[in-house]
């Protein structure tokens, strides 16, 4: 009997850089382009085999990234996004890009480090709630801050 694997803080980042390293298998450019045709149609053969074990995807997993660590040799665009598709996975979302901060919020977040650092922590309270309302966050570290669009 297969137990859940356990989650934490390592494994989920584990995840995703597991996720990165298969778009990267498939990113377009000149070293790992996928050709659209011609690739052995039995190289996704171990995936598919530990599917069919019941639906052993840790197996399944274990086959995909040894297929992509040994390079895109014998891959074509065709049978990979035929495993990527029954394995469940969406390529297509790419990885949380940091959105830019338009001018005029990053030019309220550098008044409100500065009343901030000038203890003028009202004023650091009115431009935070501005920077709010431009749908922005702005998240205080040691030596500085982060400009993040706020969720929701």
């Amino acid at each position: 009997m297969r137990r859940p694997r356990p989650t934490s803080p390592p494994s989920v980042f584990q995840s995703r850089r597991a996720v990165q390293r298969i778009r990267e298998a498939e990113r377009p450019g000149p070293v790992r382009r996928l050709p659209e045709r011609g690739g052995d149609p039995e190289v996704f053969a171990p995936v598919y085999a530990a599917l069919l074990d019941d639906l052993n995807t840790p197996a399944a997993f274990g086959a995909l990234f040894t297929i992509v660590n040994r390079g895109n040799a014998g891959i074509d665009r065709a049978a990979f996004d035929a495993v990527i598709n029954v394995i469940g996975l969406n390529l297509d979302i790419t990885a949380a890009a940091k959105a830019e901060a338009p001018e005029n919020v990053r030019a309220l977040a550098e008044k409100r480090w500065a009343a901030k650092q000038a203890k003028d922590f009202a004023a650091a309270d009115k431009l935070r709630a501005e920077i709010a309302a431009t749908g922005w966050a702005m998240l205080d570290r040691k030596e500085g801050f982060e400009l993040k669009k706020a969720e929701g």
